[in-house]
């Protein structure tokens, strides 16, 4: 039965929706495919289904077509059925049908990936592990919100690309030191600021100041100054003028970060 592959018609009732696959379901888009004079029983397209061990139905990609057929009084409705797949040959598949015709959201994508296959999501899983590791979490689909939990996560993930795994994880390490996770500084300008802070001054950022500094300091407070800044219209920019800003404050002038280096 491993992997094994076929296209039959299935009791509908007994089909489950996987709702962390697949996008919410559209009640305007149903009841309008369900119409008389819009639906086309030859249009009906092959739902997508993953029979797990225990026989479950498992619905990855078609819970528009089976609401419509619902709609439409079926009792049963043609499938694909996929056998013996592993929970990330199932994120493989079902992510590949659901992006086939319409995009799928960023989160749904990234769950997709960090439970896929690790030889096909090698560098997004990696990511993932480093982001744990440091104590984050990346927004996937059952994920709780709140401190901790990264939202921007195609904005972070560039940023993994770029630098080196030692150098990524020191600058986050720092930041979750400094703000402990907290939602404001877990957005993406504040992120981006803070990278760029770390990229420019690197050589000349004292550790033990920078953490002293900045864990007194409210990040909602750093978002709100980079905010009103009308200097530059780069987010990232912003945020690190304000970053240099509080290092210096009442260091000697021999020691102040130079502002200008961010218009290099």
């Amino acid at each position: 039965m491993l992997n094994k592959k076929e296209i039959k018609e299935v009791n509908i009732n007994l089909l489950e929706s996987m709702t962390e696959y697949q996008r919410p379901l559209n009640h305007e888009f149903v009841a309008e495919k369900s119409r008389d004079d819009v639906f086309d029983d030859n249009a009906v397209e092959l739902v997508k289904v993953s029979v797990r061990e225990d026989c479950s139905l498992k619905v990855g990609d078609g819970q528009h077509t089976i609401a419509i057929c619902r709609n439409r009084g079926y009792k049963k409705i043609r499938c694909e059925l996929r056998y013996g797949l592993t929970i990330a040959e199932e994120n493989d598949w079902f992510a590949l049908e659901n992006t086939k015709t319409r995009p799928q959201s960023s989160k749904r994508i990234w769950t997709s990936k960090i439970r896929g296959s690790y030889e096909k999501n090698i560098q997004e899983q990696n990511f993932n592990n480093t982001i744990n590791a440091i104590g984050y979490r990346l927004a996937l689909c059952d994920e709780k919100t709140g401190d901790g939990c990264i939202n921007c996560i195609d904005t972070l993930f560039n940023l993994f690309k770029i630098k080196t795994n030692h150098d990524f994880i020191e600058i986050m390490s720092k930041h979750k030191s400094c703000f402990n996770g907290s939602n404001a500084s877990l957005q993406a300008g504040f992120l981006q600021g803070v990278f760029n802070f770390f990229d420019i001054y690197k050589t000349n950022i004292e550790d033990k100041r920078f953490l002293k500094v900045f864990s007194n300091i409210d990040s909602n407070d750093i978002k709100k100054e980079s905010e009103n800044d009308k200097y530059t219209k780069n987010i990232g920019v912003k945020y690190a003028r304000v970053f240099v800003k509080y290092y210096n404050l009442k260091l000697s002038k021999n020691k102040q970060l130079k502002m200008s280096k961010l218009d290099d």
